[in-house]
């Protein structure tokens, strides 16, 4: 079912929608940033599933990320989530968290991206 914004919070209004009438490049982004057109590898990966050694590979790389992110201090997430995801400017990342300076906040910035480096889970190779 493919619902229109407003639409969703109305009680039947459902469409049914063939999967390949939808156009991956066709759609404008939604939201103000610019958002490049897929890949024919990006809209490959989209359409072909992945083997079961790839999807386990990916679950393993996805749970050690994950444990290193919530191995990071409850700031060091805080910053790395200001900075790259909410994309807040400096000077605003360090007045919700009380930074005293701006060098304390690419120290904190850059201690967490080297913790959540580090070698990913590798694929078994099998002869």
């Amino acid at each position: 079912m493919l619902r229109r914004r407003p639409q969703r919070l109305w009680r039947g209004c459902d469409q049914p929608v063939d999967p390949q009438e939808l156009e991956l490049d066709g759609d404008p982004p939604e939201g103000d940033d610019d958002c490049p057109a897929l890949t024919p590898g990006a809209r490959e990966a989209l359409i072909e599933p992945m083997g079961m050694e790839e999807a386990l590979h990916h679950h393993a790389a996805f749970e050690e990320t994950e444990r290193r992110l919530w191995g990071l201090s409850v700031t060091n997430r805080q910053v790395l989530y200001l900075t790259s995801i909410a994309r807040l400017s400096h000077a605003e990342v360090m007045r919700c968290l009380g930074l005293p300076s701006e060098t304390s906040l690419h120290d904190r910035a850059h201690r967490a991206r080297i913790a959540l480096r580090g070698p990913i889970p590798e694929k078994d190779s099998k002869p």
